[in-house]
């Protein structure tokens, strides 16, 4: 007799964990990669966002924001979008899953991020190639903040900043995934990440 929870009564569910499954192993590889470009980049001063040069290469929609921390990461080549229906509608029509990174403005670890990972071309690419990419101030939308940050809590058994965080493409805000920095963390010290340049 099959149960109310049988994956076989519910093919939806079947399909949203394989979505996710997807999404992680993505997420995954996308840290993996990270690893020369972070070795390689500790250090030294962030060319990529142009600080160092007095130009900007790279521009986003986020260059309209009044947000200071949205701001921080309006030159990165991360095609970021903002929080609202735009990203959630842009997610379902090219049905790519969501990556949700939350921070504020002045957590030490989310200017690393924005230096070491949203900065490099290499990763942006991989990540506006695979993922409708949202960015959150946690102090300005803390509802949003709490939300994500319960549910990687929920699902890892801890939580921090910047809470980085997966929706399928057709979730709605009450269904989510998360992975937050800290298992990245202990996958990059059980793998150490290796890359041919």
């Amino acid at each position: 007799m099959l149960s109310s929870n049988d994956p076989l009564l519910f093919p939806e569910r079947l399909r949203c964990r394989a979505s996710v499954i997807r999404s992680l192993i993505i997420f995954l590889v996308l840290a993996i990669s990270a690893g020369p470009a972070l070795a390689s980049n500790s250090g030294h001063q962030n060319t990529a966002s142009g600080e160092s040069h007095g130009h900007f290469p790279y521009t986003n929609r986020l260059i309209s924001s009044r947000d200071p921390y949205l701001l921080l990461h309006a030159h990165n080549p991360v095609d970021w979008y903002r929080w609202g229906d735009e990203a959630l509608a842009e997610a379902k029509r090219e049905n790519r899953p969501i990556f949700i990174s939350i921070g504020y403005s002045t957590c030490y670890w989310c200017h690393v991020a924005e230096r070491t990972i949203y900065s490099n071309p290499k990763i942006a690419k991989l990540m506006n190639q695979w993922f409708v990419n949202i960015k959150v101030d946690r102090e300005q939308l803390p509802d949003v903040d709490r939300l994500y940050i319960l549910a990687t809590a929920l699902m890892t058994g801890q939580g921090g900043w910047p809470n980085n965080v997966f929706l399928t493409p057709t979730s709605n805000r009450s269904s989510r995934a998360a992975i937050s920095r800290q298992t990245t963390s202990r996958a990059f010290e059980e793998n150490p990440p290796i890359l041919d340049e």
